[in-house]
């Protein structure tokens, strides 16, 4: 579940990096753009996130080859990562799905090999995915009766923010999803 409609940041300054916000609200927040962010480094890092939420930073990192298996092989590298970080199941949903349009999308519009990233940092998921295609993704308007093209609207609707970001003779495409602020079984007993 979502908070409220994802916002899409594009821009030149290339995609986020663990502990960065995505969202332009979050520019004042602990891990704004031109913070430290290696953990220790500064109160918006990975550690100090990691402090104030309870959850261990985690980060997981594939290649895939561009085939119709590499969906299938993204989803179950993401559900089993997620799940093994204790993150909530309706998240894993979540990601799942998003996963699977991204690499589809990389499958049927990039080049090359694709890369995939996924990062926890304290209440904070990104997930992201790289291609060989400089070209950046087009969020289609589609028809009621249509079957296709509502990958980006789905990441869109599912994520709290996604974006894309070219990098050389590629692109990343990104969504963040946000967390509860406690891991499960970590609440405080008294509440």
């Amino acid at each position: 579940m979502t908070s409220g409609p994802a916002q899409s940041v594009m821009g030149d300054d290339g995609p986020p990096r663990p502990g960065e916000p995505v969202a332009d609200q979050a520019a004042e927040e602990p891990g704004s753009r031109g913070e430290p962010t290696r953990p220790g480094d500064a109160p918006g890092s990975a550690l100090a996130l990691e402090e104030m939420s309870g959850r261990a930073a985690q980060q997981r990192i594939a290649r895939l080859d561009t085939t119709p298996r590499a969906p299938s092989q993204a989803r179950s590298l993401v559900t089993g990562a997620l799940r093994s970080w204790s993150v909530p199941e309706a998240t894993v949903s979540n990601v799942e799905i998003a996963v699977s349009e991204l690499v589809s999308n990389a499958v049927e519009h990039g080049v090359g090999q694709i890369d995939l990233e996924l990062d926890l940092a304290g209440a904070r998921l990104l997930l992201r995915v790289r291609d060989g295609e400089a070209s950046a993704p087009v969020r289609r308007t589609v028809d009621e009766q249509a079957v296709r093209g509502r990958g980006l609207l789905i990441v869109e609707a599912l994520s709290t923010s996604w974006g894309h970001h070219a990098d050389g003779d590629g692109k990343w495409v990104w969504a963040e999803f946000a967390l509860p602020d406690e891991p499960p079984g970590e609440a405080d007993p008294a509440e």
